[in-house]
């Protein structure tokens, strides 16, 4: 078990995930990009990582009320215009230091990203690695406003089905 960052958060195993749609996805992205999608639940952090040549998911125990509280004071300064270095190396290290790892070694330049809850209003860009370089100085960041599952057109006659978000990213959304 890795740990990944002073904020108390630790990264486990990880994990390969195979998903046709999100392969399908990324080759329909820009070359040398990743897609990250951050599913948040009230323990943990699921963080899928995706680019043409790997798939992986990287759970981060992670108290997502504290990551909350520590959103929000980020913000709180940003709108202050006061010095956000502290969070905003704290937030890179639970959010973003996974993402960036994998990113640096498979030579990405562009990250669509896929944010869950409150990890929407964080501007990743402004997240400060170690050696103080933001993500915005490495990466071309795109927010995807919804990932849907891509299904089969329905059979004449049948009634049409919802689209379900948080599954699969839909390679026209790129």
């Amino acid at each position: 078990s890795a740990r990944a960052g002073g904020s108390g958060a630790t990264a486990s195993t990880t994990g390969r995930v195979d998903a046709r749609s999100l392969e399908r996805a990324i080759a329909h992205a820009p070359a040398n990009s990743a897609i990250a999608i951050y599913v948040l639940t009230e323990k943990r952090l699921r963080l899928l990582i995706v680019t043409r040549r790997t798939q992986l998911e990287i759970p981060v125990s992670v108290d997502a009320r504290d990551l909350q509280r520590q959103i929000g004071h980020f913000l709180d300064l940003i709108g202050e215009r006061a010095p956000i270095d502290g969070p905003a190396r704290a937030l890179y290290d639970t959010l973003a230091r996974p993402l960036d790892e994998v990113a640096r070694q498979e030579k990405v330049t562009h990250l669509f990203l896929w944010l869950d809850g409150p990890l929407r209003y964080i501007p990743f860009g402004a997240l400060e690695a170690p050696d103080g370089t933001y993500l915005a100085d490495r990466y071309a960041i795109e927010v995807l406003a919804a990932i849907t599952l891509s299904s089969p057109s329905p059979s004449p006659g049948a009634p049409a089905q919802p689209e379900k978000n948080a599954e699969t990213m839909n390679a026209a959304s790129l």
